[in-house]
């Protein structure tokens, strides 16, 4: 059974048309629809990130202060294993 050419393309082009329109609803969905709208959502994210990796920073700054006198031992003498 062949398919005809116009279906083809038809099908192609309702298919292009329908990721476009997803995309706009997605972009509309994550940045809103005004520039004020947008700078908040941003903002807002970017805070939010900020806060997490501030966080995190500071976790793993805990974990590494009382690791400092052994990897001060250890790179005193390079031939010398630690105890």
């Amino acid at each position: 059974m062949r398919i005809p050419t116009s279906r083809v393309l038809l099908a192609g082009l309702l298919l292009t048309l329908a990721l476009g329109v997803g995309a706009v609803l997605w972009d509309v969905a994550r940045f809103g629809t005004t520039p004020d709208a947008t700078r908040a959502r941003l903002q807002t994210y970017l805070q939010t990130d900020l806060t997490r990796r501030t966080d995190e920073l500071t976790r793993l700054t805990a974990r590494a202060v009382p690791l400092s006198s052994r990897v001060l031992a250890a790179t005193g003498d390079r031939d010398s294993l630690p105890q």
